[in-house]
Parts: C-alpha cells; sequence; structure tokens
C-alpha cells in the first residue's frame, strides 16, 4: 500500500489548479471585454518574481497611455520595479510610479506625447515583486483597479474591468518539481 504525503496531495492539487486555469478557453463575453491578463505563477521565500502584463484588447484599439492601481499584500510582497518589454520600449514607452501607501502603487505606462506607434496590445510589461524572506506557502493576490486608458491622441477610450494575478508561494522543496514539471510540458 502506497502513503501519500500532505506534501504529494498539495503539489498534485497545486498542478491540477494551474494547468486547468491554463487550458480554460475564454468564453465570448471575456474575449470582447478589454482586460488585463496575468498567468499564475509559483514562487518561494526570498525570491524575486515577474510577473507578465498582457493586455486583451481589440486590434482597432491603439493605446497611447494606460493607468491603473495595483494592490498587494505588503508584508508578504514587496514591489520592486516594471519591467518594460521590447515592443513598449521600441515605441518609447515610459513608466512613472508613485506609492500610495504601502501595499498601493499607482502605475502610469505611456508613449511619448508625440509617439507615432500604439503600445501592443499583446505584451506590455512585467512587474517584479521581492517575496518576504519568512512567508508560509499560500497564493497571494495581485489587484489591478481604476484601470484608465488613453487612445494615441490623449482620447479617453473604454474603461478596461478589474484584474487579478495569483502568485502561488510554495515551499522550497516543492519548487524544483514544479519548475520541472512546467519545463517539461
Amino acid at each position: 500500500m502506497k502513503r501519500w504525503s500532505v506534501w504529494r496531495v498539495l503539489l498534485i492539487c497545486l498542478l491540477g489548479q494551474m494547468t486547468g486555469a491554463f487550458s480554460q478557453e475564454p468564453s465570448e463575453s471575456e474575449v470582447d471585454q478589454n482586460q488585463i491578463i496575468f498567468p499564475a505563477i509559483v514562487g518561494t521565500a526570498d525570491m524575486e518574481l515577474l510577473l507578465p502584463m498582457h493586455l486583451s484588447v481589440s486590434p482597432q484599439v491603439k493605446i497611447g497611455q494606460i493607468t491603473m492601481e495595483m494592490t498587494f499584500p505588503s508584508p508578504q510582497l514587496a514591489f520592486v520595479r516594471v519591467e518594460l518589454v521590447y515592443q513598449a520600449e521600441k515605441v518609447g514607452a515610459q513608466v512613472s510610479l508613485e506609492e500610495i501607501e504601502p501595499g498601493k502603487v499607482h502605475v502610469t505606462i505611456a508613449v511619448p506625447e508625440d509617439g507615432k506607434e500604439a503600445l501592443s496590445g499583446e505584451g506590455i510589461a512585467s512587474l517584479v515583486f521581492r517575496v518576504a524572506e519568512e512567508i508560509e506557502p499560500m497564493p497571494l493576490n495581485v489587484v489591478m483597479e481604476n484601470i484608465e486608458m488613453k487612445s494615441l491622441n490623449g482620447q479617453p477610450l473604454e474603461v478596461l474591468q478589474e484584474s487579478e494575478a495569483v502568485i502561488h508561494i510554495v515551499s522550497p522543496e516543492l519548487y524544483p518539481l514544479i519548475s520541472c514539471f512546467f519545463f517539461m510540458h
């Protein structure tokens, strides 16, 4: 008879949830809505994590600026910086940050006022966080709210819906197994 350890059961549950989230097809109403999309990511204590940020917008939308308020669990996560992806750097996009309070940052990503090219709808930036040194394995949520967009000529565009990212913090013993699973698939 095989004995299942608690760690094996937790690993199987976590992997099942994560593969299920990646395999779900969006409904037609979700595809039509403008939204920020984040993948679920996995990390351990005292680790720097990159959380990729993508926009799902209709092709005719030409974004010149996007602003949002990012809320995250402050003692468990420390916000480090925003890294623009190549497509955003290519159009001259700039990032401005303002800390509203611990655990809440106002982020603006914009092309120059005289910019001719819009932000790409695919990838825009990666949010970089530092996980606390001593933290129990748990899921942590990063929420984007009060999201606003402007076109290249400065006109307000349809407001995006609130978006949420989940960062799964696991024990250091499980992290190599999870990384290996995603590398192999």
